[in-house]
């Protein structure tokens, strides 16, 4: 990929200011910048030019709704996805919370089909999981 126009220390992308010229590296052209929340991170130019890349990652962070972050590396903590009992996501419906002392939160479901499933919430709060396996098996139940 190649983008002709020119980076100079000062220059903003989102996010991010350039703090040097452009080095090579391998072959492709890097930029060392300032983020605005402090971190200095190295990014490939043309990513920076064609808005591929606006932030160090602080900004992916923040724009990832809140109930689906429950991951390690967020601050290195697991973040606590609450699912009330009787919710529906999906085939899912959510029966009771189980509890955990460390690791993510999880409840169990029972699916259209009948199946009862154990399942992170986050998952299934995020919209990645919608069933127990069933919509893919073909064993649902109509």
């Amino acid at each position: 990929m190649t983008v002709k126009r020119p980076v100079h220390p000062g220059d903003r992308f989102g996010r991010l200011v350039a703090i040097a010229e452009p080095k090579s590296i391998k072959g492709e052209l890097w930029v060392d910048l300032k983020c605005d929340c402090g971190a200095v991170v190295t990014k490939r130019k043309a990513f920076i030019l064609i808005g591929k890349t606006k932030s160090c990652g602080c900004l992916r962070a923040e724009l990832l709704p809140v109930r689906a972050r429950e991951q390690v590396g967020f601050g290195g903590q697991y973040r606590r996805v609450i699912v009330p009992v009787g919710t529906k996501y999906g085939s899912l419906t959510a029966l009771e919370s189980i509890e955990v002392e460390s690791g993510p939160s999880l409840t169990r479901f029972r699916c259209d089909c009948g199946a009862v499933a154990v399942l992170k919430n986050a998952v299934v709060a995020a919209g990645h999981k919608k069933s127990c396996g069933c919509r893919r098996t073909g064993r649902r139940k109509d």
